[in-house]
């Protein structure tokens, strides 16, 4: 899956939008400011490490049964 970059107009609150949807499982801040999450969706599990301050993802595990 390629995500593209999506600019944060000033003044709102990035979001993070995973085509096909999923449901948070887990999540983690790292160290650098980024969040590890776990999403789970029907397709299987995968981790995205999502950068809130440039609103992309940066990283993708997926993990398969």
């Amino acid at each position: 899956m390629t995500v593209a970059r999506q600019d944060v107009p000033q003044g709102e609150a990035p979001r993070l939008a995973l085509p096909g949807g999923g449901r948070l499982i887990a999540e983690a801040v790292r160290p650098d400011g980024s969040l590890a999450l776990q999403i789970s969706s029907p397709q299987g599990d995968r981790v995205v490490i999502w950068d809130p301050e440039t609103n992309r993802i940066v990283a993708q595990i997926i993990l398969t049964p």
